[in-house]
């Protein structure tokens, strides 16, 4: 691979002059894994926003000045989740997103491969509200999601078709596995909350999950997954109903502020003001050896003290 397929995966000199004085690329794993290293570790801000400038705004594809015509067609395919969508979902879309580059100076950026234009109008609906270091870096982690994903396509564009077709089976072969392994289709996390101070489960509490970008050395995370818990203190698709996770460290956020001011309004006397603890929050790591596995992360609560495990 060389220097123009780098800025087809990602529109940024930095990180393409760097790939190219790093490889050639024996394996497709160094070549994500160098993309990583220097996307977090060597681009500068500066290198971030030239990549965030060549991207068409979500449901609006069309070629800029730094745009290529490669570069174009990739993220077509990419937001083909918006070709069927309502046209009152599209203009809701580009309002969002409009107010969105008002406030934060740059283009919305999401990973839009498989995702519907409901879905990125939650996405940035939710986002809106960040904290502009905070977006920057949410940002950067999508757009390492959107280069990872190239780079591959491009690599299995490149290699022989006989090694394509062995890839293509050795992945079918492994499918075939997963499914004659899969479980009872929950999430692979799920998680409830228990309040030991009234004995009973915590129930309203937004929980939020997120994974570790890759490589940025816990500055950067993805949201995953967002819900409240029911009546029974319990959020039991926080992932859709799956068996497999990508290894790597994730992070688990327990919003406790709304439902502490609940319990205050039903018990003045006995929950204080300020909550002690506004939010609790988890953080695990998933092997390699464990991504079938099942993760039940709990929380038992009360005012002054929280603990967590590893349920089942």
């Amino acid at each position: 691979m060389d220097r123009k397929d780098f800025l087809q995966a990602c529109t940024c000199d930095t990180l393409a002059d760097i790939l190219c004085a790093r490889g050639p690329f024996g394996q497709l794993q160094d070549l994500l894994a160098a993309a990583r290293d220097i996307w977090w570790q060597q681009v500068p801000v500066t290198g971030w926003l030239q990549a965030f400038t060549a991207h068409p705004r979500l449901g609006r594809v069309e070629a800029s000045q730094t745009t290529s015509p490669e570069f174009l067609q990739l993220s077509k395919a990419e937001q083909s989740g918006v070709a069927e969508a309502p046209s009152s979902i599209l203009q809701a879309l580009t309002a969002c997103q409009q107010q969105y580059e008002a406030k934060f100076g740059h283009v919305f950026l999401l990973c839009a491969s498989g995702r519907s234009a409901e879905d990125m109008l939650i996405s940035v609906k939710g986002r809106y509200g960040n904290a502009p270091g905070k977006e920057l870096l949410i940002a950067a982690g999508e757009q390492m999601k959107i280069t990872e994903l190239r780079l591959k396509q491009l690599w299995e564009g490149k290699q022989p078709a006989a090694a394509r077709r062995t890839g293509r089976v050795l992945a079918h072969m492994q499918g075939s596995q997963e499914v004659e392994h899969a479980g009872d289709g929950r999430s692979p996390i799920t998680s409830h909350v228990l309040d030991i101070a009234r004995g009973c489960p915590a129930q309203g509490v937004q929980i939020l999950l997120e994974r570790e970008a890759d490589g940025s050395q816990a500055c950067a995370w993805s949201q995953l997954g967002c819900g409240f818990t029911n009546q029974d203190g319990r959020v039991p698709y926080l992932l859709p109903a799956s068996h497999r996770l990508q290894p790597g460290c994730y992070r688990v956020t327990f919003s406790m502020e709304e439902y502490m001011r609940r319990c205050r309004d039903q018990h003045p006397d006995f929950f204080q003001t300020p909550c002690f603890y506004p939010q609790a929050e988890v953080r695990f790591t998933v092997a390699e050896h464990q991504t079938a596995q099942h993760f039940h992360i709990p929380l038992t609560w009360s005012p002054y003290g929280y603990t967590t495990y590893r349920g089942s």
